[in-house]
């Protein structure tokens, strides 16, 4: 058994798993050009911005009468709202209560979020997250 053994040994020993230059250049090509584009999705998906939906109470954010009418609201108004958080911002077309709203991302419409977790578009029934 122990001649079995080393003969096996000696013949992994003398056995050449890798040798320099024996990838042909094509193979070389395709390794080296996943490794870039694996480099390049990397920074690419690390570097890209993304930009969230404005706060409701920031100046230019979107809000929703309760008439359907969309407005941002003033920084006056948004003023005013913060120091009065339990008086409702007015809709500066027809003085209706508005609430923040948010854009769908799927259809695009504007939606007032309901309860937190699944709040669904109403055009597209598509989940509304909302911050």
């Amino acid at each position: 058994m122990k001649e079995k053994l080393d003969k096996w040994l000696d013949r992994v020993s003398q056995m050449k798993v890798f040798q320099p230059g024996s990838l042909s250049p094509p193979a070389v090509a395709v390794v080296v050009g996943g490794g870039v584009v694996l480099i390049a999705l990397i920074a690419w998906a690390s570097l890209r911005k993304t930009t969230p939906p404005p706060a409701p109470l920031a100046e230019g954010a979107p809000w929703i009468c309760k008439n359907g009418h969309e407005f941002s609201p003033t920084a006056k108004q948004l003023l005013d709202h913060k120091q009065h958080p339990d008086e409702p911002v007015a809709c500066p077309v027809c003085g209706a209560a508005a609430d923040p709203a948010v854009k769908c991302p799927k259809c695009g419409k504007m939606v007032v979020p309901g309860p937190a977790p699944d709040h669904l578009c109403p055009n597209c029934k598509f989940p509304i997250v909302h911050y």
